[in-house]
């Protein structure tokens, strides 16, 4: 028999699936190895931490920190308040930003990286306009 390890800590919350832990009040966790630890957090998929207020974590390795943050799809981390991260390998730390693609990053409020963006390419764009803005 397989131990499922489920833990429902958190005031009206639900663990469903495997080494999940939902430990925010009305947090949920499912699918393998996932945690909602944060108030109405929601974490799928595997290896997935939503631990923002009202965050969510979907898909592999994906971490959502930020209250009402959202990360999704594989090893993606949402760190700023309301911020978004999609794709691969992508981060989203600065208020509502929005980085999505592959190695995208968005570090500034509401700051947005388009698919296929880096941060090199990001730093050198915002010189570039704050340049422009300057003349």
């Amino acid at each position: 028999m397989v131990e499922c390890n489920r833990n429902a800590l958190g005031n009206c919350s639900e663990a469903e699936g495997a080494n999940t832990t939902a430990s925010g009040a009305t947090s949920h966790a499912e699918g393998i190895d996932t945690e909602a630890s944060g108030i109405s957090a929601h974490a799928e998929g595997s290896s997935t931490i939503a631990a923002g207020e009202a965050s969510h974590a979907q898909g592999y390795r994906n971490h959502s920190i930020g209250g009402s943050s959202h990360a999704e799809g594989s090893t993606t981390q949402s760190i700023g308040l309301a911020s978004h991260s999609e794709g691969y390998d992508t981060v989203a730390v600065g208020e509502a930003s929005h980085a999505e693609g592959s190695g995208s990053q968005a570090i500034g409020t509401a700051h947005h990286m388009p698919k296929g963006f880096k941060l090199k390419q990001a730093v050198l764009f915002h010189m570039q306009r704050d340049l422009h803005q300057e003349l």
